[in-house]
């Protein structure tokens, strides 16, 4: 038993869904503190991240070692995310590692965004990609992959919304800089 109650493995069951409440909460913050620049990159990074994600899971169809190695590897709590255990057996979602993407996403938008949201969440961040391989999710290479997957996603986000902004007609002025 750990604290309150709640064992190790419940602990990282929260940290790996923490996804669902930390891109909101950073786009939500972003948006409000008037960093239109850095929400737009993150949302077009967000979702060139899911799209390569999805097209990882087409093309490398890769159950998680918990299901391979039934038996053997560590059991789900009934906590946050046992509910998932059965759908996921099913499928197919393992390389790339979402979770690992999005989460190294949300590090590298936070630095450049609200770095303060950085230091809050790099702990869970930790927690997270420990997660994935405690909790028998991924394996080392889907990790690596979300990494890779999350980094291009941000690289590739800013010239495909300068693209965007052009089609679309948007002219943006450039700051002018005060001399001397």
């Amino acid at each position: 038993i750990g604290w309150f109650g709640l064992t190790q493995i419940d602990i990282h069951e929260a940290a790996y869904i923490s996804y669902v409440y930390a891109a909101p909460a950073l786009a939500m913050a972003m948006w409000f503190l008037g960093r239109r620049t850095q929400f737009n990159r993150f949302m077009g990074a967000l979702v060139i991240t899911g799209a390569l994600a999805y097209i990882g899971y087409v093309l490398v169809p890769v159950v998680g070692p918990k299901y391979v190695f039934d038996g053997r590897w560590l059991e789900a709590s009934p906590g946050a995310l046992s509910f998932m255990d059965d759908i996921k057996a099913r499928n197919r979602d393992c390389f790339p590692s979402l979770h690992t993407a999005w989460t190294t996403l949300f590090l590298i938008a936070a630095w450049k965004g609200v770095r303060p949201l950085f230091w809050v969440y790099l702990p869970v961040a930790i927690a997270v990609y420990i997660a994935t391989l405690y909790g028998g999710y991924h394996y080392i290479p889907d990790i690596i992959a979300g990494h890779a997957v999350a980094i291009f996603a941000w690289w590739a986000a800013k010239p495909m919304r300068e693209w965007w902004d052009r089609r679309a007609g948007v002219v943006r002025e450039k700051p002018v800089i005060a001399a001397g």
